[in-house]
């Protein structure tokens, strides 16, 4: 939140900002004071309370993450979807073979070739923002669509290269 500091970072021509102070008052400053010298900067800030991520919005973040509520699911699913918790390790977690990403479609294909050609999941189209999950393999996928696939990394850049 400090002006000189904020100034020197060179905020003017910023394109993504992240905030994640311990401090939810000190993300909200930084997010208000960051969003009023560059109005066009995506900004990414955490909030420990879940009742500050509101704030936090309202403050101008294009994004607020709670890692303490992400946290806590993850905990809960331990003791009863250990599977749920391996995937979400596996996915999230440097170091193991597979993730979750996202491609943007320069071409029109089907979740089946997808699928087929690539070896990943297709877990869902996202257009003009809707959500679209439960995709058959027939469904067709567009030019400009945004996917979210799982599978091994050397899988996903293989599509990401050939699709988008």
């Amino acid at each position: 939140t400090d002006d000189e500091v904020l100034s020197r970072a060179n905020l003017k021509h910023a394109k993504n900002v992240i905030t994640c102070d311990e401090d939810d008052s000190k993300n909200m400053m930084t997010t208000l004071m960051v969003r009023k010298l560059n109005p066009k900067v995506k900004i990414i800030s955490t909030a420990n309370e879940i009742v500050n991520m509101k704030l936090i919005y309202q403050a101008g973040a294009n994004e607020v993450i709670s890692p303490d509520v992400i946290g806590g699911r993850l905990l809960t699913s331990a003791m009863f979807e250990n599977e749920v918790v391996t995937l979400i390790k596996d996915a999230t977690f440097v170091g193991h073979g597979t993730n979750i990403e996202q491609i943007k479609l320069k071409v029109n294909a089907t979740v089946k070739y997808i699928t087929d050609t690539f070896k990943i999941s297709v877990l869902e189209k996202v257009k003009d923002k809707e959500r679209f999950s439960a995709l058959k393999t027939t469904d067709m996928l567009n030019k400009g669509d945004i996917i979210i696939v799982f599978g091994y990394i050397k899988n996903i850049n293989k599509a990401a290269k050939l699709l988008s």
